[in-house]
């Protein structure tokens, strides 16, 4: 796993409040198989608690675990992170770009004429 991918997630969930996956591309635009993948690693390591839609960190924290937190985050190669950052730059909009949503993954059930 990434060491960029985990101390964003972590950053984001240091708050020890719960966050909907939804956050993690809003913020840094994971795709949704990149949240699914960061997710499944924290919590086999069980650095995090998910249910659901949404995750939080770990009330209770053991050595081993922040040991791995912390080796994660400072072992981290800042050259090697420079590609994964460019491609979530290159993913993100303008600001000024509008919205658009991508209205071929609803049910054609459900659309209206």
């Amino acid at each position: 796993m990434e060491p960029i991918l985990i101390k964003l997630v972590i950053e984001l969930a240091k708050d020890k409040e719960e966050h909907e996956f939804y956050e993690l591309h809003e913020k840094f635009r994971f795709t949704p198989s990149e949240v699914k993948k960061i997710i499944e690693f924290l919590s086999a390591k069980k650095v995090i608690e998910h249910r659901e839609h949404v995750f939080k960190l770990n009330s209770k924290l053991s050595n081993e675990q922040l040991a791995f937190i912390y080796n994660a985050m400072s072992s981290r190669k800042l050259e090697l992170d420079k590609n994964l950052i460019q491609t979530m730059v290159d993913k993100a909009c303008e600001i000024t770009e509008p919205y658009k949503p991508n209205l071929d993954i609803i049910d054609k059930t459900l659309k209206l004429d």
